[in-house]
């Protein structure tokens, strides 16, 4: 059953993104996050989206704990996950403040639910980029060298894109760059997460 929900899950919450960021007016993929969908028109479909991957995450921390051993190396894989699956939960509950000029005609804000969405995305993404890393050295230990370098290579692109995501927002609105491709950084990240999610 975990299987089936995690699988499912990944596939409808990576279509889900693909098409509804190509089609909601106003908004940009390249420039803007995921969890601005959440905001505006049909934005509780983006919430269930996120909530749906939440669900996704823990199903596939199960998946770890029932294959991996209790000793050695990559043991915590599946902690980071339900860490991940947490984070996202949250990210579900606490809405993205308006910004980048989404919604439309919506003025910035700063909000604590909206710090809150923030801290939970950052913790997000590093508990899955951790357990990338924890799987690649279960991977490694035992001897299946082409697996271990997939999972470093997934941990190394989730950190990565994340933090280019970080800055290229950053720097959009702060004026410096203007419709810097965050977005893009961020669905290289995502893709990576949900490729990480399943061994």
């Amino acid at each position: 059953m975990a299987a089936a929900v995690s699988g499912i899950g990944a596939l409808a919450f990576s279509v889900w993104v693909l098409v509804e960021g190509a089609l909601r007016p106003g908004y940009h993929p390249l420039r803007h996050p995921v969890s601005l969908m959440s905001l505006g028109p049909h934005g509780w479909m983006n919430v269930a989206a996120i909530a749906l991957m939440a669900l996704t995450l823990l199903c596939a921390a199960v998946l770890l704990r029932r294959g991996l051993p209790a000793q050695g190396p990559g043991r915590t894989a599946w902690v980071w996950m339900v860490v991940a699956a947490d984070a996202f939960g949250l990210l579900a509950i606490f809405p993205i403040d308006p910004g980048l000029d989404y919604p439309p005609d919506v003025a910035p804000r700063r909000t604590i639910p909206g710090l809150i969405h923030g801290l939970a995305g950052t913790i997000a993404f590093i508990a899955l980029a951790v357990s990338a890393f924890a799987s690649a050295r279960r991977f490694a230990a035992d001897s299946y060298g082409g697996w271990a370098r997939i999972g470093r290579w997934l941990g190394a692109v989730i950190l990565l894109g994340y933090l280019a995501a970080g800055t290229l927002t950053g720097l959009d609105q702060a004026g410096v760059v203007t419709s810097a491709p965050g977005g893009l950084a961020q669905r290289i990240a995502l893709a990576a997460a949900v490729r990480g999610s399943f061994w």
